[in-house]
C-alpha cells in the first residue's frame, strides 16, 4: 500500500508541486570547503526519506529495488540491525545530526554516492563497520567521531575506519564551537593502512592521505603516553600494491612516525612481518611522501628500532621529498628496500642518523636477507647531530649499491661541541650483520666541520667512486677519512683487499682532501711502462691485473701488502693481453726478468719470497717455482726504511698465446712497491779485469740464461795503450750447455821497461749456437810493476748503477775538501747527480777499504785510517773521479 501511495503523491505533485514539504537547505563538502545546496522540485521527485520507514533497511531495500528513486535522505537518527548494502548508482543525504549506528559484528555495505558534511553521520560500536566502495571524492575521520569538546580526545579509531571505509582521506582544521583551531588530531594507537584490501577487490584507487595545510596528527594518551607508529602500512596478504600511496601536507608530532612494511603479515594487530624477505616479492611500492612535517619527541639516542620518522621495509620505488624531519634518534631508516629516492629533504637535529640504509632485513626467523639497492639519496640538508660524542652518522648506509650525491651536511656547533663519527658512514660498525657495500658512488657532498670522520668507507667494496665537492674549509680544519674493516665494531685500516669476491676493485677518488693519502688515486687497466720497455704494476693498475681469494693480501696507494708465513692466495696476472682474448698483437717476450721493489724492515734472505707462474687463476700445477735474489744487500729496519728490488729469471719460454699468472709468497710480512717485468734478451757479459805485468787476466763472463747447447765464441782485441806484445791472445771460449758463466783468461807479459799502465779492449767476435746480444765489451789492465806509480789509473773495476730505473744524464763535477783532511772527507756534487761509490787506495794503486757503506751526506769518515797519502776514487750515477788525498 505504501508504494501506491508514494505513486500518487509523486503524481500529484506534478500537478499540485509538492506533496510534503521540500528539503531543508544542505551543507556539502568539496574540497574541505562548505558549500550550500537547495533541494528543487526534480530532486524532490527521486528521493524517499528514512522517517518514513520503520527500518533502515526497509528504506534500503525499496532504495535498491526501485526505477524511480536514487536517493535516500537520512532525516533520523537511527540503528542498523542487519548487515544491508547500498547499491551502486544511489546516493544517501545525512541530514546534520542524524547518525546511523552499526552496531558490533554488524556491517553497512555502501556502494552508492555520500552527500554529506564535515559532521559525525556514522556511530560504529565495537567490530561493527562501514565497507564497500562508496562513489564519492573522499572521506573525513569526522564522520565516524562523536562530536567532542575536548582537544585531547582520541581521534584514532575514526582514522581508521575513514581509511578503512575509502582510500582517499582529507583532515579538514577541527572545528569546535564554531571555531577552527590547531588541536591536531590526537591519536592513541596506530593506524593501519591495508595496502590490498582494495586492490583484492579490483578497485585500484591509490591511497592518499591529505590536508590543505596546519593540520598535525600528535600522539597523545597518558600512564604512558603513545609512542608507536602514527600509521603502519601492510599488505594482507602480501601480493603487492601497484598503485600510490600518498602522505600530503600533513604534519606528525609524534615518537614514531610511519612505517611500511613489505613480506607476509600476521593477520592481526600489530601485523608483525613473519617472512617472505629473502626474495624482491610482496614488496610494498611507490609510497609518496610530500611536504609534510615530522616533529619528534626524542629525548636520546636510542636503538635502530625506535624514534624514526619514517621507516621502510621491503619497500620500492619511493619518493621522500620536500619534507622537513626534526629531532628524531633516525629520520629515515630503510631496510632491504630498493629504488627509493630520498631528495630535497630537511633534517634538522637527529640523535644517532639521519638517513639510514640498511641492505638487509632482520626477520623474526632469525634470517638475514640482503636486497636493499640503489636508493638515491640526493640533495638534501642535514643539520646538527645531537647524539653522544663519536657515534652515530649524518647518513649511514650497507647497501649494495649505495648513491649519495650532492647533500649539504653541516654539525651545527651551537648546539653541543660533540663530534659525530661521520658524516657519511659506509661501515657495518655498530650494526647486527655484515652486509657488503659492492658499489659505492659519493659525489659532490658539501660537509663542514664538527666530525671525527668525513666518510668512513667499508674496506669490502666492489667498486668505489668518491668526488668531494670543493670546500671552503682549509685543509687542516677538514676531519679526514678512513677505510673501516668490515666488523660490528669500528676498527679504521689504511689497507684494503685488492678485490672482493674474486673481481677486481675499481677505485676513484677525485679531489679528496679528506681522504689525504687516496687523493687523485684511480685504478686503472693501463699498465705503466717503463722508458725501456718494462711493465711496471704499482697499486693504481693491481685491481685490473690482480686478484685474491683471501682477504690476506691488501694494498693501499703506495704499496701492495704480503702477509707474511701464510699463503697470499694472491695471482697477478703478467700478459699484456686480456684473459681468454686471442689474436693479440701485443704478446709477452719468450723470456722475462721479473723484479719487485720491496721492503719488510729485514736484512736481505734470498727465501724472503717465493715465486709461482701458472697458466691459470686455480692452477692444479705451477709452471714454475723458486726463488730469487737481491740485487744489493737489504739491511734491517724497523721502520722499514729499506726498498731494495727483489729479482727473479724464470726459466721459462713464454707462450703468447696464453695467460700467465703469478703469485707470490712472503717469509715476513712485506710491502712491494711496483712489480717491474721486463722483456729479458739472452746476453753475454764480459766483466774488466786488471793484473800486474807477467799475472793472468781473468775476465768473468756470464750468460743470461742457461743454454741447451754449448756456446763457442771467438775474440777480438783492440790494443788502447798496450803492444801485441803486452799479452798473448786467446782465439776462442766454449761455454758448456747448461751453464751461466765462466772465465776467460789471458797471459800477460812481465817486461822491465819503465812505462805506464797498459790496456786494451776485448770483444766477441762472433758465437755458435746463440743468437742473442754480443755486443758487450771489456777493458783488461797491465799494471806496470818497474816502478811505484804515482796514481793508479783505470785500475779499479768500473762500477755503475745498472739497477737505477731512472738515469739522469746530466753533466757534472765533483769537488773534495778538506784537503789534508783529519776526519771527514766533504764531496761536492752537483744537485742533478747522486754519489754512489767511494774507494780508497793507497800510493801504489793497492786497495785498501770500500767507504760505500759509510757515506753520510755526500761525506765520509776516515778518521780510522792511519796518516799518510791515498788514493780516493768517487763514483755518481754521472760522473767518476780520482784525487790524491792527505791525512
Amino acid at each position: 500500500m505504501k508504494k501506491n501511495i508514494l505513486f500518487c503523491t509523486v503524481f500529484l505533485a506534478s500537478f499540485l508541486g509538492f506533496a510534503r514539504s521540500p528539503l531543508p537547505t544542505t551543507s556539502m563538502v568539496v574540497d574541505g570547503k562548505s558549500e550550500t545546496t537547495d533541494v528543487t522540485p526534480s530532486t524532490e521527485l527521486t528521493v524517499i526519506y528514512l522517517s518514513d520507514y520503520a527500518s533502515l533497511e526497509s528504506a534500503i531495500d525499496f532504495l535498491n529495488s526501485s526505477t524511480t528513486f536514487h536517493t535516500l535522505v537520512i532525516d533520523k537518527s537511527i540503528t542498523l540491525v542487519s548487515d544491508k548494502t547500498v547499491s551502486e548508482k544511489k546516493a544517501l543525504k545525512f541530514l546534520k545530526g542524524n547518525i546511523i549506528t552499526i552496531p558490533n559484528s554488524k556491517t553497512l555495505f555502501i556502494n552508492s554516492s555520500i552527500d554529506a558534511g564535515i559532521y559525525q553521520i556514522f556511530n560504529c560500536l565495537g567490530t561493527g563497520k562501514t565497507d564497500g566502495f562508496p562513489q564519492i571524492d573522499q572521506t573525513y575521520p569526522q564522520w565516524w567521531q562523536t562530536h567532542d569538546e575536548n582537544p585531547q580526545a582520541d581521534w584514532s579509531d575514526s582514522i581508521q575506519r575513514a581509511v578503512n571505509f575509502y582510500p582517499k582521506v582529507y583532515f579538514p582544521a577541527r572545528v569546535q564551537n564554531s571555531t577552527s583551531y590547531s588541536v591536531g588530531y590526537p591519536v592513541f594507537k596506530t593506524v593501519y593502512l591495508d595496502l590490498n584490501k582494495r586492490n583484492l577487490n579490483h578497485d585500484r584507487t591509490s591511497y592518499h592521505l591529505y590536508s590543505s595545510g596546519g593540520i598535525h596528527l600528535e600522539t597523545a594518551g597518558s600512564s604512558p603516553e603513545f609512542t608507536g607508529f602514527v600509521f603502519k602500512c601492510i599488505n594482507i596478504p602480501q601480493y603487492g600494491f601497484d598503485k600510490a600511496i600518498i602522505f600530503e601536507n600533513l604534519i606528525f608530532y609524534c615518537t614514531n612516525g610511519l612505517e611500511f612494511v613489505g613480506g607476509s603479515i600476521n593477520n592481526t594487530p600489530p601485523y608483525n612481518a613473519v617472512d617472505n624477505f629473502g626474495d624482491e616479492y610482496y614488496a610494498i611500492t611507490k609510497v609518496k611522501i610530500i611536504n609534510c612535517n615530522f616533529i619528534g619527541k626524542t629525548t636520546a639516542a636510542g636503538n635502530n628500532d625506535t624514534g624514526i620518522a619514517l621507516s621502510f621495509k621491503k619497500a620500492y620505488d619511493c619518493e621522500i621529498a620536500n619534507n622537513k624531519i626534526e629531532n628524531f634518534n633516525i629520520g629515515i631508516k630503510l631496510e632491504g628496500s630498493d629504488l627509493n629516492t630520498i631528495s630535497n629533504n630537511r633534517f634538522i637535529g637527529f640523535w644517532k642518523y639521519a638517513i639510514l640504509d640498511l641492505s638487509r632485513i632482520h626477520d623474526p626467523q632469525g634470517l638475514n636477507f640482503q636486497i636493499g639497492s640503489q636508493n638515491l639519496i640526493f640533495h638534501n640538508d642535514i643539520l646538527d647531530y645531537r647524539g653522544p660524542a663519536e657515534k652515530g652518522a649524518f647518513i649511514k648506509s650497507n647497501s649494495h649499491h649505495i648513491i649519495i650525491r650532492d647533500n649539504f651536511l653541516e654539525n651545527n656547533p651551537f648546539y653541543g661541541p660533540d663530534l659525530v663519527r661521520a658524516f657519511i658512514d659506509c661501515t657495518n660498525a655498530d650494526l647486527t650483520n655484515l652486509n657488503v657495500p659492492l658499489v659505492v658512488d659519493i659525489t659532490g657532498n658539501r660537509i663542514s666541520e664538527g666530525a671525527q670522520y668525513s666518510y668512513l668507507i667499508n674496506e669490502d667494496f666492489k667498486s668505489l667512486n668518491l668526488i668531494e665537492a670543493p670546500l671552503s674549509l682549509p685543509s687542516n680544519r677538514i676531519a679526514k677519512s678512513s677505510f673501516a674493516v668490515n666488523s660490528n665494531t669500528f676498527t679504521p685500516t689504511r689497507n684494503i683487499p685488492i678485490t672482493f669476491d674474486q673481481l677486481p676493485k675499481i677505485i676513484n677518488f677525485s679531489n679528496a682532501t679528506s681522504f689525504r693519502e687516496w687523493q687523485s688515486f684511480k685504478t686503472s687497466n693501463i699498465i705503466e711502462n717503463s722508458f725501456d720497455g718494462s711493465m711496471i704494476i704499482n697499486p693504481s693498475n693491481i685491481s685490473d691485473l690482480g686478484m685474491t681469494f683471501s682477504q690476506t693480501t691488501r694494498y693501499n696507494p703506495k704499496v701492495i701488502k704480503l702477509k707474511g708465513a701464510t699463503e697470499n692466495f694472491s695471482q697477478i696476472q703478467i700478459s699484456q693481453k686480456i684473459t681468454e682474448e686471442s689474436n693479440d698483437t701485443n704478446v709477452l717476450p719468450k723470456k722475462l726478468k721479473i723484479k719487485i721493489v720491496t721492503r719488510n724492515g729485514r736484512a736481505s734472505d734470498v727465501e724472503d719470497f717465493y715465486f709461482t707462474i701458472s697458466k691459470a687463476l686455480r692452477p692444479s700445477s705451477v709452471e714454475w717455482g723458486g726463488r730469487g735474489r737481491y740485487l744489493s744487500t737489504n739491511t734491517s729496519d724497523p721502520n722499514y726504511n729499506n726498498f731494495n728490488i727483489y729479482e727473479i729469471i724464470p726459466p721459462l719460454s713464454f707462450d703468447s698465446n696464453s695467460d700467465y699468472f703469478m703469485s707470490i709468497d712472503a717469509k715476513y710480512d712485506s710491502e712491494v712497491k711496483s712489480i717491474i717485468i721486463e722483456p729479458l734478451v739472452d746476453v753475454i757479459q764480459i766483466q774488466d779485469a786488471s793484473v800486474a805485468e807477467g799475472g793472468l787476466l781473468a775476465f768473468p763472463i756470464t750468460l743470461s740464461n742457461p743454454l741447451p747447447n754449448d756456446v763457442t765464441l771467438t775474440f777480438a782485441y783492440t790494443n788502447i795503450s798496450a803492444a801485441a806484445n803486452d799479452y798473448t791472445v786467446l782465439a776462442n771460449k766454449t761455454i758448456t750447455a747448461g751453464t751461466t758463466s765462466d772465465v776467460i783468461k789471458i797471459q800477460t807479459t812481465n817486461d822491465t821497461a819503465v812505462e805506464s799502465d797498459e790496456t786494451f779492449k776485448l770483444s766477441i767476435a762472433s758465437a755458435t749456437n746463440f743468437t742473442g746480444d754480443i755486443s758487450d765489451t771489456a777493458i783488461g789492465t797491465i799494471l806496470n810493476n818497474d816502478f811505484a806509480p804515482k796514481t793508479a789509473e783505470n785500475n779499479v773495476k768500473d762500477i755503475t748503477k745498472t739497477e737505477e730505473l731512472y738515469k739522469i744524464n746530466i753533466d757534472g763535477e765533483i769537488k773534495v775538501y778538506p784537503n789534508p783532511v783529519k776526519d771527514i772527507l766533504n764531496f761536492e756534487i752537483k744537485k742533478t747527480d747522486s754519489l754512489t761509490n767511494v774507494e780508497i787506495y793507497d800510493e801504489t794503486g793497492k786497495f785498501i777499504d770500500d767507504l760505500t757503506k759509510k757515506i753520510n751526506n755526500n761525506s765520509v769518515d776516515i778518521s780510522s785510517l792511519p796518516n799518510g797519502s791515498y788514493i780516493v776514487k768517487i763514483i755518481t750515477i754521472n760522473n767518476q773521479s780520482e784525487i790524491i788525498i792527505k791525512k
